[in-house]
């Protein structure tokens, strides 16, 4: 028995070795993970029946172009001689090329090798074989081959979270108050989530595009949900469970798309972070179902579909179903995403695309791939008090913090039935982190910037709020800090082309770029030294100009300009004496109200 079980580790060793030899190339190209140890996966940690091969490109080539199934009684024959000794080996019976299981109606196949070639995607097959087959015995056996470069088992994959039923809540009609830019969505008051990462703040500098699209790939968005209609993307999406366009709403899905993107300033239910004004002109929400019940379709090809049509952004809300395990084939294809060459995500507004992750509800600090992959946004959840909340995973490899929520401060959101409900989670984190990130790519949208989808990460996690002092047995496990909104935003003008400034919103909620709001050390830009365009009616209004949340200058507008606020402000403070040279804020206020905000930048 000893001998045994020498043998069997000796054999685990020898498969490590070789599995890290094979990756050698592949890990290069995207990252350096460790290799997952077959010898201590248990059974339970992935499916029965199943197996990932990838095939060298030279055996590719001579393989069979098409999905072969045979009688179960039967194994599929495809001309490889070693390969199909396997097959009869471990009763496989149906061989799937990646690239021949793609359905979506507009697939080119054509453009597929032309775009993901490189990434060696077409490479990977699908084996099902035997309920009754040894997965990790096959497995090894597959990667003893010469033919194939990775073998792997089918991971099994799980979503974080539920939401309780029972807690429903109808809309009201009655719009709040308003104070700052406050969305007059009569249920925004029980939001005390957008209040805690600054969204009233953030808000008056932008409040989202329908150019930057956001893809949840879990369960289905209530998609004609009268809170979210107006913000879904015009195909709607895809389901990848049964590869179809039927997408099967599901309510915690529909939570976290109402947190990103519910319909904002519409007098109706919530608000959304990146919602828009009220006309629909938010950020667009794109369902990819990969899960329905107890089944699940596959991820790979829902971010092939993503980058696709044009998806800046992944909010995803599933992990394996046990630590340290992963597959090669959805690492590769987040990377793939992630990346700033021509095949990356991003669509039209971002230079390589964003993964979102929670980072899980296990209370755990173990390895839960994706979210501890290092190139994705992994987001721990935090409750009303900025304490971690119970169930959150944490860990050295957690990027961000975000609202999540707990039992004592649920998050309110949009649900099935047209209705809006409360939940907490790990999918309501990382869709804050998201609905953030997509507010940051609108405004730069606005503006023609393109930063690459690593920047703008990188640009959440370094404007952050600390929230360790509330979680002094957590320091360094929660990320930078929490998530607020409003400091990213405000980073923004570091990012712009020394020629272009922000100077106003305007009266539509909208921004103005001028060059002529540069002041130069003189405090001059040739024939003008005017502040900001504001619309409407002027006399009377008054001006604050800030410097670091102080009023440096105060004054009212004493001439009417029906268009512009010409020559407002030529640098000087109360006493008459120049500014030095920096970032200053304006205020303009119509009878007591603030109607107006914008920076102006002196160089």
């Amino acid at each position: 028995m000893k001998d045994i079980k020498i043998l069997f580790l000796f054999a685990c060793l020898l498969l490590i070795t070789k599995t890290i030899i094979a990756q050698e190339d592949f890990f290069n190209k995207h990252a350096n993970l460790p290799p997952v140890d077959l010898c201590k996966v248990p059974v339970t940690a992935y499916e029965k029946g199943r197996i990932l091969i990838k095939v060298k490109p030279e055996i590719y080539e001579l393989l069979p172009a098409e999905i072969m199934t045979v009688a179960e009684n039967e194994f599929v024959a495809t001309g490889i001689k070693s390969i199909d000794e396997l097959n009869k080996s471990f009763n496989v019976h149906t061989f799937t090329p990646r690239i021949e299981g793609i359905h979506y109606p507009d697939f080119n196949k054509n453009e597929f090798m032309k775009e993901y070639g490189s990434w060696g995607f077409h490479l990977w097959i699908e084996l099902k074989c035997d309920l009754k087959t040894d997965i990790i015995q096959a497995v090894q056996s597959f990667q003893a081959l010469e033919e194939i470069q990775l073998a792997e088992p089918v991971y099994k994959k799980k979503r974080n979270g539920t939401i309780d039923p029972d807690k429903l809540t109808k809309a009201i009609t009655q719009p709040n108050e308003k104070s700052d830019w406050i969305p007059n969505d009569p249920l925004y008051i029980e939001q005390w989530n957008m209040d805690i990462i600054d969204m009233p703040l953030a808000w008056n500098i932008e409040k989202g595009r329908n150019n930057v699209i956001v893809a949840i790939i879990d369960e289905g968005i209530k998609y004609n949900h009268p809170d979210i209609a107006s913000n879904m993307w015009s195909g709607i999406g895809w389901n990848f469970v049964d590869n179809n366009s039927t997408i099967y709403p599901d309510a915690y899905t529909t939570h976290m798309a109402g947190i990103v993107a519910a319909v904002s300033n519409n007098s109706i239910g919530v608000a959304g972070i990146g919602g828009g004004s009220g006309s629909g002109n938010g950020v667009q929400l794109m369902s990819l179902q990969i899960f329905h019940g107890e089944d699940y379709g596959s991820f790979f090809y829902a971010v092939l579909y993503a980058r696709d049509h044009g998806a800046a952004i992944l909010l995803n809300n599933w992990s394996y179903e046990d630590p340290d395990v992963y597959n090669d084939e959805d690492i590769d294809v987040i990377s793939a995403f992630n990346s700033n060459t021509f095949i990356g995500g991003g669509g039209d507004v971002l230079a390589g695309g964003i993964s979102v992750f929670g980072s899980g509800i296990e209370n755990s600090s173990a390895n839960y791939y994706p979210a501890c992959y290092f190139r994705v946004l992994s987001v721990a959840a935090t409750d009303d008090e900025d304490v971690k909340a119970y169930y959150s995973n944490y860990g050295d490899w957690v990027d961000i913090s975000a609202p999540g929520g707990s039992p004592y401060s649920f998050i309110k959101s949009t649900i099935l039935n047209n209705n809006y409900g409360i939940s907490y989670g790990s999918g309501m984190a990382s869709a804050h982190a998201t609905g953030a990130a997509a507010l940051f790519i609108s405004l730069m949208s606005r503006y023609g910037i393109m930063l690459t989808g690593y920047e703008v990460r990188d640009i959440l996690i370094d404007n952050v709020d600390d929230h360790y002092p509330q979680n002094p047995n957590y320091i360094g496990e929660l990320g930078s800090g929490r998530l607020n909104a409003y400091k990213a935003l405000s980073d923004f003008p570091n990012y712009l082309p020394a020629n272009i400034v922000l100077d106003s919103i305007n009266t539509t909620g909208t921004y103005t770029a001028s060059q002529s709001v540069i002041m130069n050390p003189g405090f001059t830009t040739g024939s003008s030294t005017f502040v900001a365009e504001v619309y409407g009616s002027s006399k009377g209004n008054s001006v604050k100009i800030f410097f670091h949340d102080t009023i440096i200058r105060e004054f009212q507008i004493e001439t009417d300009y029906s268009t512009v606020y010409p020559d407002l402000w030529q640098g000087n403070d109360s006493s008459g004496k120049k500014v030095e040279p920096g970032e200053y804020l304006y205020e303009i206020s119509k009878e007591g109200v603030r109607v107006e905000t914008g920076n102006i930048i002196i160089e």
